[in-house]
């Protein structure tokens, strides 16, 4: 089995309970090591009355800090940024083959003067490479374009080489057949009742490079008017409900009907 380094996150959370209630199952999956050094693991398992594990590996020496349960203080904070960042450099020395973080808490951080907004961040900064926020099972995927910023300043990262940048490293990373994206207004800004930050997006680089990012806009009104012809009229009737209008006999009709059932089945599946 391979070897996981786990950093415990924040010593005054749940992270270290987590550890030693769950050991036994995670390793039947791996050889966990733990960030934790002997002295603290003690006084956590002291305070949650559960028995350390035989087989519980440990690694790395740390500050001396006293558990506080519930609070956020700095010791708590710059713990779990140097159990994270010894993982880290178990991965970095190869002597284990990936890492598993528990929950931090990024106040905490901010406390203990860490600059870093969290794991992601940490990880794009110290191996100076794009880092992708996930969260996912066997079936999906999703990726998160930007992360631990307020909401107010997501629409000014919306930008087309930023976005193609990042689908290509998602498909790289996932080995993902398609990509749905998930528009950033309502009916992704519906041709700008709702907003135009959709509108923005240059479609024909994104067309340019298709091969690479395998991108399906999943945007009804824009399947509808693709299918369509410029005689035609298409409208919005109600939330995902339109009514089109076609100059045309039923043969032609069906034909748009089949094109859009086509370019959406497409996406879909």
């Amino acid at each position: 089995m391979k070897k996981i380094a786990i950093s415990l996150g924040d010593i005054n959370g749940i992270g270290i309970e987590l550890a030693l209630k769950n050991h036994n199952k995670i390793s039947k999956l791996c050889k966990p090591i733990y960030c934790i050094d002997k002295k603290l693991l003690k006084q956590a398992s002291r305070l949650l009355n559960i028995k350390i594990p035989k087989d519980f590996k440990i690694y790395g020496k740390y500050k001396k800090c006293k558990i506080k349960p519930q609070q956020i203080t700095k010791q708590s904070g710059y713990f779990s940024f140097q159990s994270f960042l010894t993982a880290i450099n178990l991965a970095k020395e190869k002597k284990v083959s990936g890492i598993c973080t528990l929950p931090i808490h990024k106040k905490a951080w901010q406390k203990a003067g860490i600059p870093y907004a969290g794991h992601t961040d940490m990880l794009r900064n110290i191996f100076k490479k794009d880092a992708i926020m996930m969260l996912g099972c066997s079936k999906m995927f999703v990726a998160l374009f930007t992360e631990h910023i307020p909401l107010k300043d997501v629409s000014k990262q919306i930008k087309t080489k930023k976005l193609t940048k990042f689908f290509i490293n998602f498909i790289n990373s996932t080995n993902a057949k398609k990509v749905a994206v998930l528009g950033f207004n309502p009916h992704a800004g519906d041709n700008g009742v709702f907003g135009i930050e959709e509108k923005k997006i240059n479609i024909a680089e994104f067309e340019a490079k298709k091969d690479e990012t395998k991108i399906s806009f999943s945007i009804d009104n824009e399947i509808i008017k693709k299918s369509i012809r410029d005689i035609d009229f298409a409208f919005r009737f109600g939330g995902d409900e339109f009514v089109i209008i076609v100059v045309a006999e039923n043969i032609v009709l069906s034909k748009i009907v089949n094109l859009i059932f086509f370019r959406k089945y497409s996406i879909l599946r």
